[in-house]
């Protein structure tokens, strides 16, 4: 038949389409199956992501109430607040920086006291920095507390010792360590000693700011470093006269 012969190439055409609209149906369904698996997965590996941080976060957070315990108490700081004022503000949940407050009679005059704080600023932030944290923390408890060491040059000198110590860093390549500023209230003799290691004081005597450079030298950070010498700095409340030695 003449007609069934001209009809071929269009039902031919129609096969094709019909095909080629097979295909695509069943490519599109596939596609969707794949964005459909892509998405449980994806689904499944962001809980797994928020439970490690929930978990992450949630350890942080209990070694926040450890490094908190360990700093000193808001009734022991009111104690000075003559002298004293805390601004504390961590980068992260917990802190490379901690301060420390001390004091004992003066063994000239009991009634007085002698009053010694310090501010450390530890290499790193976050975990890191909250374990230099404990170690500093504990080597003022020791030297100051425990072996009765008030010069803030020597404090100074035994906290290197101490850091390079504990970090084993005169076997190792460990550069950790910390820079801080001690200062010494004495009230019997109505004066102040300080000493810093990269941290400066700033003071206020007769209505005149006053700015004293720290040492060019930090505690701890490895054994290639050459001897330090901390200087010590005597403020005479009475005078302007400013008195440094190392």
């Amino acid at each position: 038949d003449h007609r069934d012969l001209h009809s071929f190439p269009t039902r031919r055409s129609s096969d094709l389409r019909n095909l080629e609209t097979q295909m695509a149906k069943e490519r599109s369904e596939q596609e969707a199956e794949i964005y459909r698996l892509r998405n449980v997965e994806l689904k499944k590996l962001n809980q797994e992501i928020e439970q490690k941080n929930e978990e992450i976060t949630s350890s942080i957070e209990y070694a926040r109430r450890i490094q908190d315990a360990m700093l000193p108490l808001d009734a022991s700081i009111e104690l000075y607040r003559d002298y004293a004022f805390i601004l504390y503000q961590p980068r992260d949940i917990v802190s490379g920086d901690f301060y420390w407050i001390h004091s004992r009679p003066s063994p000239q005059d009991p009634s007085k006291k002698i009053i010694i704080t310090a501010a450390v600023d530890c290499t790193g932030h976050g975990v890191p920095g909250a374990f230099m944290s404990m170690i500093g923390k504990d080597l003022l408890d020791n030297i100051i507390i425990a072996q009765g060491v008030i010069a803030p040059q020597d404090i100074l000198s035994q906290m290197d010792l101490g850091v390079r110590k504990a970090l084993n860093q005169d076997q190792t390549d460990n550069q950790d360590g910390m820079d801080m500023a001690i200062t010494v209230i004495d009230e019997a003799n109505e004066c102040v000693y300080f000493a810093g290691a990269n941290n400066p004081l700033l003071y206020f005597q007769h209505n005149q700011m006053q700015y004293i450079k720290g040492s060019k030298c930090g505690i701890g950070g490895g054994k290639h470093l050459p001897d330090k010498l901390f200087e010590q700095h005597t403020i005479d409340r009475k005078s302007t006269r400013l008195n440094s030695s190392h």
